[in-house]
């Protein structure tokens, strides 16, 4: 199995709504993708000073399947349309467990 996270800090003139937009799509994805084993969601809780402002926990199968979905249209979709205009960092590692 293969455990990919993801965190992301969204531009200071990010729209309002824009946390619910992309939850929205990522909702889409996972219903869409059928590589994706398992996969959640959530903006930060403020707990931290440092944090960012958004994460995904995703698991797949194998590295194969993580490629698939890397690729699969829908998620290129969600990337170019929702993400990249309102993204100013992200972080990302995948592992195995």
């Amino acid at each position: 199995m293969l455990r990919h996270v993801v965190m992301f800090r969204l531009v200071e003139e990010a729209p309002p709504g824009t946390l619910v937009f992309l939850k929205d799509g990522l909702s889409r994805l996972a219903k869409s993708i059928p590589e994706i084993s398992k996969y959640s969601f959530g903006e930060d809780m403020n707990l931290g000073s440092s944090n960012f402002d958004f994460a995904i926990v995703a698991e797949f199968k194998d590295a194969d399947a993580f490629q698939r979905y890397l690729n699969h249209p829908d998620h290129v979709a969600f990337v170019v349309d929702r993400l990249k205009p309102v993204l100013a960092e992200r972080a990302a590692t995948q592992f195995s467990f």
